[in-house]
């Protein structure tokens, strides 16, 4: 009951209760014994929900096991729990707390917590109950939602660290997480070695189902180095998957699982290592045959095949699905294959095998000659044997055989070579006994071969083509030849043979032509195409004959088209099917009659429909300049353009305005009216401005007669009609656009009145008068006498009109600056009196009655408003000679008074400013509906700047193009801090303020500026303390580790904090990471020091550790640049410097030696930087600088270093700091 009695016992009543149950012990109850009644009380105590409660029980047990605290005297009894009952109460209290909080961020987690921490030394169940507290974290942190009772009653809690790596897809990179967690929740084994393993494991197998192999890799290669026998199954699985390509990888994995597996599985993984084997083989194969293709490890040497024969092989390339090209040759190229591998290690196989491979090591030797090289890539030439050079014209000759210009004898070396790898790929296919992989292996290899010798011989790789079993292999390789004329006729040409053959035909015998013309062949192949043993044919094959053949024409017609100038592409014209339709249709683009004809031809053929061209013809002619509406009427009728288009109404419509109208003058009326005229023939359909073409005709040819340069265009488009009107109209049209006007769209759906176009030409009128000649009224009397020379005009207005025309003469910079206030007062009032009575006299209209007496009442504020301006405060602040007092005046003019306008002239004083004294005089100067103090426009302002930081892209007001929104807020609290008494809203401020730094959806670096700034001017809440010190803790993380996320409970306690320092030190690779974490200390509040703590284990000290011992000039630089801001704390004390010293000391280098040193208060240093100074007799100019010589200055050191080098660089220094000062003086 004392645990929960309100108000809570103070810690007096609390020792008052013991002292009574101790009494009460002596009297009533001596069977109980006093540690029992000990026991109660501070189990009470602990259990009690409050942090004092459970101080004041820590008081009362003894927390450390070989320590005894010092005995407190509580009333008559002086005694204290033992150890081993006081770890009891302490275990019982936390677990209560913890079992019954909801999340990590619960209060009673944190007192689980503190619970903890009374027991100093921390034994192994007090340390797992603190381990089960962060998991709890850290699983809130992974968004696992799992009440901590549910956690600690979980069996398998290695389920939860697989829950984890489930949750999102990449968890699974975050394996030091993932690990810290399985430590914390003891996972899997107590047995930590076995825990790694199973926790490896489970990342491993998510990262391969995730398909990243390359973090896969990374779990699987710790689980291979901490020999963990649990993750060969994932080891196995990537070694045997198919999509990774790293094949050295794959077969360490496979060897590593191949000594753990079950023993059904071993046969299987030998196979999978034997057939990476034979990748590496034939990798090599390839590189000696000089394929580009083929990219081999980088420590592959000469020697890997002598290698490869005596050991494992761990380095492959990733060419299985080709794997045994070079054997399959041997065995598709005589007829004793079986008899060779029989007798592998006969003399008579190497005999046979060297004689097969010499042909193939020619393109070396010929390469080794000192010949002209023509290797013929592109297929520009017909490669032939050079037997038969001179029948074919400009043909390249092989390089596979003599040329009979220069011989030269075969480098065997490279044939042995390749023997070899025969020999060994033999062997493995033996090994492997592959009875089904014969036909797609031969398949492979004669492809490769075909490659090999196209551009040497064509007829040659034409018959090894005709070798295959299926023709359609062959398509593998037509992909990837060149586009060019020989390329497509040899795949045309070779399926035409296929198909002939296969529809069992005799040769072509009689025809002599055929023999040699590979197009006659082709010809003759298609025409068959209809006959009955057609039908025999595979269809795949005669789709593609008919493709190739089609991509040879296509290819034919774009150099035809490069050669009349259309600098069309040939290869992507055969190729891109999009890019063949858009230059046919661009070719229609002309005036030329035999190329648009070509054009036509060309669509025709290529079955583009022939409406896209006419219709990209017609578009072109619209958009040319220089051809007028009669050409274009001329060609319309002479190909029929019209009836042809009009076949599809509706995109025939939709192209004329979408494609067409954007591209005309707006002051070619010709073609506007030949463009209506097209449009009426489509339907005469509305457009978006709910305009019929027949009446876009009859107004084209209205307003061109009022005016023959008007752009019609800018007359008809909404968003441009205000403005292009008001530059056009003058007193003699001005009654054309009346009549025309309810045809002119204003808006959307919205158009003219009569009077808007009399109202343009009155406000013009107004200030220039008829013409540019007239003289600008300069006086009173003679803007009077300009107001009413427009009183006939003022007639035809309506009341929404003579409004507009009003806020335009009286109420516009213009008028500011010509008329006095007397002046445009005076104006307003003639108007106002001449719409009165206008009023009066459509008393029986009643609607217009009631217009009309609103307007009236609108001109009347505006009276009054101008009335207003003559006040004496306005007078005077006109009158200033602050510019910026000044722009206010005038923008106080232009209000009318109005009270959202004045708000805002309000607002913008606040943020221009802030000046309370000027806020208000202005506000003193305002109507009384506005009904603001000078507080609200302040809490206005700063709403306005927060508005300004969400949506930075909007430029709200002027002043933030100059001026920052934060520097804004940082006046304008310092002016509500300076002001308090009077404006009295500093709370309600810093509220608001408090409250934007809490939207998740605002950049942390922005709520970072504002906490700093409400630091700065004192108006931090404490509670706000915290949110500060993680935003400052992102901002330095995001900045250097991108992809670390910090959260909340990270930095809310030092004990989190010294994890997350633990962890971005391990991080930490380059200068600028020790720099961030430094500042990330300097940021957080001071560790406390811990009696168990070295020297090396001070934050400070390690950070600067880390940072000496990357070994280069910015570090040491660095590191003695960071000892100023690790001096100011206490905790890094002179132990921790003399640790540092030694580190630097180190490195050798005496200049950031002598300076770590002196910039310490140390004399110890002093004196040990002193001693190096003396084993260093030689020294060079790099060994100081000023600021070294300074410090030495400082700390009057130079009697000690009289015999060093060292002395004459301070006397030359001091020397020269004096002349300096002398010449300052």
């Amino acid at each position: 009951m004392a645990s929960h009695r309100f108000p809570v016992l103070s810690d007096d009543e609390w020792i008052g209760l013991l002292s009574d149950v101790l009494e009460m012990q002596q009297l009533l109850f001596k069977c109980v014994s006093q540690e029992d009644c000990y026991e109660i009380v501070l189990q009470s105590l602990l259990c009690c929900g409050k942090c004092e409660g459970i101080t004041l029980a820590g008081k009362m047990m003894e927390c450390n096991n070989k320590q005894r605290r010092e005995k407190l005297y509580i009333g008559p009894q002086s005694f204290k729990l033992p150890y081993a009952k006081s770890v009891q109460l302490v275990l019982a209290a936390s677990r209560e707390y913890f079992n019954s909080s909801a999340n990590a961020s619960d209060p009673c987690m944190a007192l689980a917590r503190m619970c903890l921490n009374l027991i100093e030394d921390v034994p192994a169940r007090i340390e797992e109950e603190l381990d089960l507290i962060s998991a709890i974290s850290l699983l809130q942190e992974f968004n696992v939602n799992a009440l901590p009772l549910q956690v600690r009653l979980c069996e398998n809690r290695l389920a939860l660290v697989q829950e984890v790596l489930q949750k999102k897809d990449k968890n699974y990179k975050k394996s030091a997480k993932i690990m810290k967690l399985a430590y914390l929740l003891r996972a899997g084994s107590t047995d930590k070695h076995e825990r790694e393993g199973k926790v490896l494991t489970l990342i491993g197998e998510r990262a391969f189902q995730c398909k990243d192999y390359k973090e896969c890799l990374s779990a699987c290669k710790q689980l291979m180095a901490g020999v963990h026998k649990e993750g060969w199954m994932i080891c196995y699985a990537l070694g045997e998957c198919n999509e990774f390509d790293d094949i050295p990888s794959r077969s360490d994995l496979l060897s590593f699982s191949l000594v753990y597996c079950s023993d059904d599985l071993m046969e299987t993984i030998l196979k999978s290592r034997t057939e990476l084997q034979l990748q590496v083989l034939q990798g090599r194969v390839k590189y000696l045959m000089g394929d580009d293709v083929i990219h081999l490890p980088s420590s592959m040497s000469e020697n890997f095949l002598s290698d490869e024969m005596e050991t494992d092989i761990n380095g492959m390339n990733p060419l299985w699905h080709t794997g045994e090209k070079t054997f399959q040759i041997l065995q598709n190229t005589t007829r004793t294959t079986k008899t060779v591998f029989k007798s592998v290690k006969t003399a008579q196989f190497w005999k046979d095998a060297v004689n097969w491979i010499q042909p193939l090591a020619l393109t070396w030797e010929e390469k080794a000659a000192n010949v002209v090289e023509d290797n013929n890539k592109n297929l520009s030439k017909q490669g032939i044997c050079a037997f038969y050079d001179g029948l074919v014209e400009n043909a390249h000759l092989s390089a596979l055989e003599a040329n009979y210009q220069r011989f030269a004898r075969p480098d065997l070396s490279q044939s042995q070579e390749i023997t070899l790898c025969i020999t060994r790929a033999a062997l493995l296919e033996d090994s492997l006994k592959f009875e089904t992989a014969a036909s797609s292996l031969e398949a492979s290899v004669l492809l490769d071969l075909a490659k090999a010798c196209l551009s040497e011989d064509i007829v040659l790789s034409l018959c090894i083509l005709l070798c295959l079993k299926k023709p359609e292999d062959a398509e593998m390789l037509f992909k990837k030849l060149p586009s060019v004329p020989l390329a497509l006729q040899f795949a045309s040409l070779y399926y035409a043979l296929r198909i002939y053959r296969c529809m069992g035909l005799t040769p072509f015998a009689g025809d002599n032509t055929l023999e040699t013309d590979p197009a006659a062949i082709i010809r003759k192949v298609l025409d068959m195409k209809n006959s009955k043993t057609a039908s025999e044919v595979n269809k795949k094959s005669w789709d593609l004959l008919e493709k190739y053949n089609k991509l040879l024409y296509d290819f034919i017609q774009a150099e035809i088209l490069h050669s009349i100038g259309g600098g069309v592409d040939a290869t992507r014209f055969t190729k891109d099917d999009v890019y063949k339709k858009d230059t046919i249709l661009g070719i229609s683009m002309t005036l030329d009659d035999n190329v648009f004809h070509t054009a036509v031809s060309l669509a025709h053929h290529y079955s583009i429909p022939l409406w896209d061209l006419y219709m990209t013809h017609l578009e072109y002619l619209f958009s040319e300049i220089s051809v007028s509406a009669s050409v274009i009427t001329e060609r319309i009728q002479k190909l029929k353009l019209k009836e042809k288009l009009l076949e599809q109404m509706k995109s025939f419509e939709f192209r004329l305005r979408n494609c067409v109208y954007p591209n005309i003058d707006g002051r070619d009326h010709d073609k506007l009216h030949l463009y209506f005229s097209l449009l009426e023939d489509c339907g005469d359909y509305e457009d978006d401005m709910k305009l019929k073409s027949s009446l876009h005709k009859k107004l084209l040819n209205k307003l061109r007669g009022a005016m023959k340069g008007i752009d019609y265009k800018m007359v008809m488009s909404p968003e441009s009609s205000s403005m292009y009107l008001a530059s056009i109209i003058n007193e003699s049209n001005v009654h054309v656009f009346a009549k025309v006007a309810s045809s002119i769209p204003k808006e959307v759906g919205v158009f003219y009145e009569p009077g808007n176009m009399y109202c343009l030409w009155v406000q013009k009128y107004f200030f220039e008068g008829k013409s540019q000649n007239t003289k600008i009224p300069v006086t009173k009397t003679d803007w009077i006498h300009r107001y009413e020379s427009c009183t006939d005009m003022l007639q035809k207005l309506g009341p929404s009109d003579v409004l507009q025309w009003v806020d335009r003469i009286i109420f516009s910079p213009e008028s500011l600056e010509n008329m006095s206030i007397d002046c445009r007062s005076d104006i307003v009032k003639r108007i106002l009196k001449f719409y009165r009575m206008k009023s009066s006299r459509h008393k029986g209209d009643f609607d217009l009655s009631s217009q009309w007496s609103d307007t009236a009442v609108i001109l009347n504020q505006y009276h009054q408003h101008l009335q207003r301006l003559d006040d004496e405060t306005l007078v005077q602040l006109r009158e200033s000679y602050d510019p910026k007092i000044k722009d206010y005046c005038k923008a106080f003019d232009l209000t009318k008074s109005s009270t959202e306008k004045l708000k805002d002239l309000l607002v913008r004083i606040v943020l221009e400013g802030p000046d309370l004294q000027l806020l208000k005089t202005f506000l003193s100067c305002c109507p009384s509906d506005i009904s603001w103090e000078p507080a609200d426009a302040y809490i206005k302002a700063i709403n306005v700047i927060l508005l300004q930081l969400k949506q930075p892209q909007n430029i709200l007001y002027s002043c933030f193009k100059t001026i920052t929104p934060v520097h804004n807020l940082e006046a304008i609290l310092e002016d509500i801090s300076k002001e308090k008494e009077e404006l009295m809203i500093e709370d309600l401020a810093v509220e608001i303020l408090n409250e934007f730094c809490q939207d998740a959806d605002i950049l942390v670096s922005t709520r970072l500026s504002i906490l700093q700034l409400l630091e700065k001017t004192h108006c931090l809440s404490p509670e706000y303390g915290d949110l500060l010190l993680l935003y400052r803790t992102q901002a330095v993380v995001t900045s250097l580790w991108p992809n670390l996320e910090v959260s909340k409970e990270e930095v809310k306690d030092e004990f989190q904090r010294k994890i997350l320092f633990d962890t971005l030190l391990s991080m930490c690779r380059t200068v600028n990471h020790f720099i961030a974490l430094a500042k990330l200390l300097n940021h957080w509040p001071a560790f406390s020091k811990h009696e168990d703590w070295a020297c090396t284990d001070e934050p400070w000290a390690k950070l600067l550790c880390g940072l000496i011992a990357l070994s280069n000039k910015d570090a040491l630089n660095a590191a003695v640049s960071i000892l100023e801001k690790a001096s100011v704390f206490p905790s890094f004390n002179e132990k921790c410097s003399q640790e540092v010293f030694k580190k630097i000391q180190e490195n050798g280098c005496l200049l950031y030696t002598m300076k770590y040193a002196l910039k310490t208060d140390y004399k110890t240093l002093h004196d040990a930087a002193l001693n190096i100074l003396k084993d260093n007799p030689k020294i060079t100019c790099d060994d100081y600088d000023d600021e070294l010589l300074d410090l030495i200055l400082k700390h009057n050191l130079i009697s000690r270093i009289t015999s060093s080098g060292l002395y004459k660089p301070v006397i030359e220094f001091l020397l020269h700091c004096q002349d300096d000062s002398n010449i300052q003086g």
